[in-house]
Formats: structure tokens, sequence, C-alpha cells
């Protein structure tokens, strides 16, 4: 003799199976529903990951810590003064125990000035001081176009240029420039020379420059030490660039009063695009789970409608209404496993099936011209089975409200049952 439970599950199971027709449109719906969530799950993670390893690998730290507010991380235009705040020492000896290496950052506006106009010229820069030869050495997707940078001298005036404000002003290695920076407190800017050691471009460039998807960034490398000695600065630091991740350090209360961003914000155009990926994916997650909502909730209506008759025999042998809405949870409870499983086994072969990713073509803009990669992500198979299965429970909230209030001496007065 089986256990009043399993009973309870072997009641569920047949009645799954004599209703076929219905249960397989909720099933098809849940399915649908999970599906969407590991979809939009993976092209937001895909989307944030693959600008993050594009621009961490050619513009920005993947991680990095700076004293602008919000409105000036954006690097796509150059500030135009220094913030006011600095990197404390007691910040810098935290990363230093937690053995996290980083790279110390000047990053300020410069206007170009041509000796040979004598004027104003070309584009407003980002003057970027560094320790240039590991700066380059963390961003593995620039190359050197002309020029090198193997006899470079700390404390020297020579720069690195991007070669799109190299071809804009026809410069060309060995010529000198001459830049304007705002001094310390921003009242005045001076004129300071530097020399031109080389010429950087990108090794893969094919979403940022010639297809009107993300503007150059007009940006010129020079030597940390020599910036800080002729700006004045004496070693303040206001931006520090890490390459990994700082999970382990979000607890600190130090570092929280300072700007954190990572590589994906640090140009508004990008973190526009990944916001927009992840409120597109958000919006059909809510979409689709108030359709699973309504049509869970019409189908096990209608359901009830049908088996009234069923129900009062049921209850008018001694049955309780609590036992006929535990057969009603387990009947959703055991399509929305059955369609979860099913889901999922459909990604996985997806996935298996597409291993090298998805080529969007048209819409590569999403994941920085790269293919969508499918990678199984335990936490959304998760929270797609547990918001799905609550969702299911939800809908059938009314149909159990109506077996509660179910008189089965009025079924049977009804002449039409």
């Amino acid at each position: 003799m089986l256990p009043p439970s399993l009973v309870t599950v072997k009641i569920a199971y047949r009645n799954l199976l004599l209703h076929k027709r219905k249960n397989l449109a909720v099933g098809l719906i849940i399915f649908f529903c999970v599906q969407v969530f590991f979809w939009s799950g993976e092209i937001n993670k895909c989307s944030q990951a693959s600008w993050n390893s594009f621009l961490g690998s050619t513009f920005v730290g993947h991680y990095n810590i700076t004293t602008f507010d919000s409105s000036q991380i954006d690097h796509s235009y150059p500030p135009l003064e220094f913030p006011k705040k600095l990197i404390s020492r007691a910040a810098l000896e935290n990363l230093d125990q937690h053995k996290i290496s980083y790279q110390k950052k000047i990053r300020i506006g410069a206007a170009i000035y041509d000796e040979r106009k004598s004027s104003f010229d070309g584009p407003q820069i980002t003057l970027i001081g560094t320790n240039i030869k590991n700066e380059l050495s963390l961003r593995n997707n620039l190359i050197i176009k002309s020029g090198g940078i193997e006899n470079l001298k700390a404390d020297s005036n020579e720069v690195v240029v991007w070669h799109e404000v190299n071809t804009k002003m026809n410069w060309a290695v060995g010529d000198e420039i001459t830049l304007y920076v705002k001094d310390l407190g921003g009242k005045a800017s001076y004129p300071y020379t530097f020399k031109i050691a080389a010429i950087l471009d990108m090794k893969d460039n094919g979403l940022m420059t010639g297809n009107g998807m993300l503007l150059g960034y007009p940006l010129i490398y020079a030597d940390i030490t020599y910036l800080n000695r002729v700006l004045g600065l004496e070693d303040k630091i206001f931006e520090i660039a890490i390459e990994n991740p700082l999970n382990n350090l979000s607890d600190n209360p130090e570092l929280k009063t300072y700007t954190i961003f990572s590589a994906a914000e640090s140009f508004g155009a990008i973190h526009g695009i990944v916001k927009f990926v992840k409120f597109i994916g958000t919006s059909m997650e809510i979409l689709v789970l108030i359709l699973l909502v309504l049509f869970v909730l019409n189908v096990f209506t209608m359901t009830f409608l049908d088996r009234q008759k069923e129900i009062g025999s049921i209850l008018s042998i001694g049955a309780s209404p609590v036992f006929i809405i535990k057969i009603l949870l387990i009947e959703i409870a055991l399509l929305s496993f059955i369609s979860y499983l099913l889901s999922l086994t459909f990604y996985l072969i997806i996935a298996c099936t597409f291993h090298t990713g998805i080529n969007f073509h048209s819409a590569e803009i999403l994941f920085a011209g790269k293919n969508l990669i499918l990678s199984p992500l335990p936490e959304t198979w998760w929270i797609a089975y547990i918001v799905t299965s609550v969702a299911g429970i939800v809908s059938i909230a009314y149909p159990c409200y109506l077996v509660l209030k179910l008189n089965p001496i009025d079924v049977f007065k009804d002449s039409n049952l």
C-alpha cells in the first residue's frame, strides 16, 4: 500500500495524463518562459563580458577606482580639471594587503597647440600619465604602428600617440608637440612640450572606428613621473587601474568613498548598449511571466469548471478541500519540473551545437563584434526554475480558492452537470 503522499502524487500524475492537451499547452508556455530566462541571462552576461574584455584590453583597466565623480568616468570626453579629492594611502595599503596589483594613472584633458599656425587645433585629447611600458603590456589589443617604446626613459617627455590623433594632426615619430593643460587648481592652462616616441593602433578595431558606432578615443600616453613633476602634482593619485575583480574588497569602507567602475562603464555609449541589453532581457522576462500566470490561470480555471462534478463527488465522500488543493499544486509542480528539464536539455543541446558561438551579424555591436558564447550559468538555471515554479503556483491561487468555496450540494443541484 502506497503512503498517502505518494497516492496524492499518483492522482496528480494521472490527472495530467487525462487532460493532455491543456497540460501540453501549459508545459509549452513554461518551456518558452524558461528559454527566455536562459537566453536573456546569457545575452546580458556575454554583452557585459565582451565589452569588459575588449575595452579592458584596449583602453582602461578591467576595473578602475577614481576620485572623479560618476559623471566624469566617461572616457569619451576628457576631464577639464583635476578632481579635488585624492586616493588615500590607506586605500592603496589595503590593495597591497590583498595583493592586488594596480596601475597609477593621471587623466586630464589637453588642448593641442599648433606652433606652425600659432593657434589651437585638432580635438580636445585625453592625456594619460602612467608607466607606459607596463600599461601597454596590459592592453594586449594595442599594437605599435610606428616608432617604439623599448628605449623609453622614466621622467622623460616622450609620449605615445593614438593613431587617429596622429593622422588628423599629420604628426610623425620624433615630432615635438605642444599641449596646454590646466594646473592643479584649474585656474589657468600652461603649455608643455612632448616628443612623439611611437604611434598606437588597435589589433582588433572592428566596431570602434570607421562605422559610426563609437567615436575614436583621442589619447596620448605620457610618463607619469614626468607629468607629476611638470604639473606639480607631487605624486598625487587620482585614479588607478586594476585587472582583477574587486569582490573581496566590496565591504571595504575606504574604497566605498571612491567611484569604482568596470571597463564597460568607461564609455557612455558602450555602457548604454550594455544597459539596453539588460533592460530588454528584464522586460522580456517580466512579459513572459505575466503571460505564464494569465495562461495557467485560465487553463486551470477552465479545468476546474470542467471537473466540478468530479471534485464535488470527492468532497461529498469526506475528502478535504485541502486534499484537492494539494493535487492541483502537485500537478503544476510536476508540469513545471518536467517542462524545465526539457527546456534545460534543449538549451544545452543548442549550446553544444554552437560551441564556437552564434554570430548575430548586424547585432554584433551588442557583443563587441564577438560571437554570443552560450555557457552554463547555474545561477540563471536556479532563478529560472524558482521564478517559473512560483509563477505557476501563484497562477492557480484562484482555482484553489474556488475549490475552498465549492459546495458539493450546489454542484449536484445543477441539472446541467
